[in-house]
């Protein structure tokens, strides 16, 4: 903490205060980084347990049959939330179909490619 007082004379003299973030032996690609630091979100996907377990577990793609709700007013190409059963936000992904034609997609394509997808 900044407020904390004598830290920055504590510093100078080489005490080590604060916290250490190890990198991740795999990096993250910049379009994957991108996704992840968007604060704003078109919208929001509500998602099972199969689902939540899917993508975060083993990696896979968002498919039509682990949707439970949509909401928002978003389009192909925009970032949403993708949330689990609890309501707590997961990922965040780049939607591959307008929000009105979720609840009807009948494709084989995923809503969300796991390449467009980045857990929180």
């Amino acid at each position: 903490s900044g407020i904390e007082d004598g830290l920055f004379q504590r510093l100078l003299a080489g005490e080590a205060a604060g916290t250490y973030f190890t990198p991740s032996p795999q990096p993250v690609k910049s379009h994957k980084r991108w996704i992840a630091i968007q604060d704003h979100t078109s919208g929001r996907i509500h998602i099972d347990s199969g689902a939540a377990e899917a993508i975060i577990k083993n990696g896979k793609s968002l498919l039509v049959a682990g949707i439970t709700a949509a909401e928002g007013d978003f389009a192909t190409g925009d970032i949403v939330l993708i949330c689990d059963p609890s309501g707590r936000s997961i990922a965040h992904g780049i939607v591959n179909v307008d929000a009105p034609l979720i609840a009807a997609y009948q494709g084989d394509a995923p809503i969300i490619h796991r390449d467009n997808l980045v857990l929180l």
